[in-house]
């Protein structure tokens, strides 16, 4: 017997989520199942990143995926301009991203879509509503643990220079 799902919808309400830790306050917008990584107690795990920051490009990109890392960019600039929020066509925007969309299948941009959520990034709160962080997070243990041996290296080269970089700021140079 075929289930038959609800066909999406042409739109989406996109608001922001305002919250620092989206997987802290809601754990049924992550998923965990393999990834023992996600822990509010991480050191860096309450650290943002602006989406334009060559972090995401270098350390994100290679989770998501190309498409997912563009959709994110684009609803997080769209909320920069229309805080309050703002409705996404969403056929026009799996054109602009390169993308088909159908409301009778999953395409390349639903999945982009549900990558954004399963990694936390976003999350549905109604058929036609899907909140979206309005920064994005630093990749904890169970994140960077899948990235390429060499964006490995670069994580780590990276929170070593951050780290230095903080305590001198906080007057920690001795």
């Amino acid at each position: 017997m075929t289930q038959h799902r609800q066909a999406p919808p042409t739109r989406l309400f996109i608001l922001p989520w305002d919250s620092e830790l989206p997987w802290d306050d809601d754990p049924r917008s992550r998923d965990t199942s393999d990834d023992p990584g996600w822990s509010s107690g991480h050191p860096g795990a309450d650290t943002t990143i602006d989406v334009d920051d060559p972090y995401v490009e270098a350390f994100w990109l290679p989770l998501l995926g190309p498409s997912a890392t563009w959709l994110i960019r684009r609803l997080i600039h769209e909320l920069r301009d229309r805080p309050a929020g703002f409705e996404l066509d969403l056929d026009a925007t799996a054109k602009a991203l390169g993308l088909r969309y159908s409301r009778h299948e999953s395409t390349p941009f639903v999945r982009s879509i549900e990558r954004c959520v399963r990694f936390g990034l976003a999350r549905e709160v109604h058929a036609d509503v899907l909140e979206v962080v309005t920064r994005m997070p630093v990749l904890v243990p169970g994140r960077i643990q899948r990235l390429p041996a060499a964006a490995r290296a670069a994580h780590a080269a990276w929170e070593t220079g951050r780290a230095a970089a903080l305590s001198s700021t906080a007057g920690g140079t001795r």
